[in-house]
This record gives C-alpha cells, structure tokens and sequence, in this order.
C-alpha cells in the first residue's frame, strides 16, 4: 500500500547516531544541520521511569506484607500497583460499622485540633454549624463525624465504657473497629505507623457494637441496622461488615443498596461452609481470609457464597486500648480483616472511577482476582474469584 510505503520510506531516511561525549552535543548537531543531504537534526531525549509510589509510613516496608508482599510467593493486595492509578479520592467514604472508631488516633484523626482533614469523613455542615442543633436535618444533633447507636444497659456491658444512649461521639471502646478503620484508609505517607489501602478516602465512624460485661464485642442487630440506614443517607460509597449478622438486616441492605451503597461482609472464623445471612444476600460482598502465601487461612470460612477473598492473617494496623486510653497498632487476625481490606480496595478502583456504580466496583474487584485454587487444594470454588488484586 501507498501508506506502507510512505512510512517505510520515513523510517529509511532515520538514523539515530551515538558519539563520543568529548564531542559536544551542540557541536555534533551543528555539524549535521550543516550537511545539505540533512533535513533535520535533534536530539534523542533519555527520559527517567516512573517510581511506583511508596509511602514514608514504617509498616509498608514489612509488617504490611498484606499491601505490598516482599515474598516472592505473592499474598499481598498489589496495591503499590494500585497506588500508580490512584492514591484514593476524599469524596469515597467507606462507614466502618463497628465498635466505633479511635478518631483522635494520630494516623486516623491526624494532628489537626478537631481531629479533621485526616482520614475521618467529616459532616461539615455540622462542624460550622451551631452546637446543640441539627444543622443538616438528619435527626442527629453535632453528628461531625458520625454516630453511636449504642443504647443498653449499664448492666450489659464492660465497666467504664460508653453504653447508655445514642451520642454523637462514635468513639471506640474495644478496639475492633479501629483495627477496621485502619486497614481502610489510615493517613498515608505521614512518617508515621501504617499506610492505608486506600490513603486518601475517609471513614466514616459509626458505632453499633459494644463489649459485654463478660468481654464479649457483639453487635445488635437493630443497631447495625440503623446505623447502616444513617450511613447511606449521609453520603457512604461503602460499608464495612465484619461481624455475625441475621436476616433482620434485610431491610437495611435493602435501603443501603438503593442509596448506592456497596456492602461488603466477613465470611466467619469457624473454619466451615457455613455462611452468615450477609454472606448469603445478594450484592452483598463476602470475604474469606488468606495468609500471606495465599493459603487459605486456618479458621477461615468458605464455601460456593463466598466471592473474594483478602489478607486476613497478621494485619498490621492502628489500634485502641480502653485501659489505658492509648492509640497503639498491632498485628490481628480474623475475616473480620479481610473484610476492611476489601472495602479498601473497592473505595482505590472506585476513586479512578467516580462515575461507576456498586455493580460495577463489585464486579470489577471479582473479575482483577488472582485465582488462588492451585494453593488451596480442597477448597476448589470455595474461596471466590481468588485473592484480591489491585
């Protein structure tokens, strides 16, 4: 063809010519441009690569292993591949639906006065509203931050902690949500403790849980099920799940699906095929745990509802002790953490796609998992679409 040609004939006339650097590249292009059989003359520019992103905070560089595995036998959520697309966009907020959340926490709340401008979602209306009325019309007086629907007896839970009324201060007392929260969307690249899946999006802290006064973290559902109603009304992408639940909830989901909420729920630690009522709803994400060889982890649940599965062994992350009200980090386990991890990856792809919908950030964590069969011999099916990979 005549185009074929044309572009042949260009390539031809093309030379890229090396030469001593004593020289003078100025010299050597005069000398060219000088030649009357030259049309035309430039240099060859070297330009560097792109360095993946890699934050400052200490634990990317090991204790993390479930963000960027230095183990050659994989394991780890790729997200230092993730974080060359996107760091994670403010306007994605993931409700962590716990315990509540250590928002004075210095890599959640940051260093700002008010604990703002960190990785908690903030309710601005409220916070340059005026104290003691309900500034956005949603119910909830001063909720800056988010809520806690805990209200029970003093009798019913472990001595100090706040159990008695609904407040404003979504504050964690057991620690579980804050383990959660960090998992999500830490602040990143502060020098300081962990990185987030996904640095720049925001948690929005809403307290449903509580300790017993034997010690036991359980959550009710009535509470869950307000609380997840309050954070598809107040601007939730995501909402975290990672506790038993009961098909009282089916409403809630309902509700929270229609807002355009994601919902993404832990698979269970009982090592077995059976699955909690949020496992088993549709559109609802349910999360088994690997180890950091993509195994599944020992007291993992599985089975045919299962749809993903995340790191959930060894999870360094921010934490809280009551005792001695002192905002630490620590390594946990459980699908309980597999389940934030998730969240965490879905608020990054939905971040590089603010258009998209929950389907389509459903699907597309489903379809970019590495298929981890081949490590899990007798658990073919059972573990999702495999590992998650950003």
């Amino acid at each position: 063809k005549m185009t074929d040609k044309a572009s042949a004939d260009v390539l031809e006339r093309i030379w890229a010519i090396d030469f001593p650097a004593e020289m003078g590249l100025q010299k050597v292009i005069s000398a060219y441009r000088a030649l009357p059989e030259v049309e035309e003359v430039h240099a060859v520019d070297i330009c560097k690569q792109y360095d993946a992103y890699l934050p400052n905070d200490p634990g990317i560089s090991g204790q993390q292993y479930y963000l960027r595995n230095l183990n050659l036998g994989g394991g780890g959520m790729r997200a230092v591949g993730g974080w060359n697309e996107t760091l994670g966009d403010s306007n994605i907020v993931v409700c962590v639906l716990d315990s509540g959340v250590d928002w004075h926490h210095p890599d959640l709340g940051g260093d700002h006065p008010d604990k703002v401008n960190g990785a908690i979602w903030t309710n601005w209306t409220e916070y340059y509203g005026n104290a003691g009325q309900d500034d956005d019309g949603n119910g909830k007086i001063d909720d800056i931050r988010g809520w806690d629907f805990v209200n029970v007896s003093p009798s019913q839970g472990w001595p100090g902690p706040d159990v008695v009324g609904e407040d404003n201060d979504p504050m964690d007392f057991e620690s579980h949500g804050t383990t959660c929260a960090g998992i999500v969307a830490a602040i990143t690249d502060n020098g300081i403790g962990i990185a987030g899946t996904s640095p720049g999006s925001k948690i929005m802290a809403v307290r449903c849980g509580w300790l017993t006064n034997e010690g036991q973290g359980v959550v009710r559902m009535d509470f869950a099920s307000s609380g997840m109603v309050y954070a598809a009304a107040n601007g939730a992408n995501i909402i975290n799940c990672s506790w038993g639940s009961s098909s009282f909830l089916n409403s809630a989901v309902s509700a929270a699906q229609s807002a355009g909420c994601l919902v993404v729920t832990a698979a269970g630690n009982d090592d077995n095929d059976t699955a909690p009522y949020l496992g088993t709803r549709s559109g609802v994400m349910a999360v088994a745990a690997s180890d950091a060889n993509d195994a599944k982890a020992s007291f993992s649940n599985f089975g045919t509802w299962v749809e993903i599965t995340a790191p959930g062994v060894a999870m360094y992350t921010t934490a809280y002790v009551f005792d001695t009200d002192t905002s630490t980090y620590g390594s946990v386990q459980g699908t309980s953490f597999s389940s934030p991890a998730v969240c965490g990856a879905a608020a990054l792809i939905w971040s590089a796609h603010p258009t998209w919908n929950w389907q389509t950030v459903h699907s597309a964590l489903v379809t970019s998992a590495d298929n981890i069969d081949a490590e899990n011999p007798g658990f073919t099916g059972l573990l999702g679409a495999g590992r998650v990979n950003l």
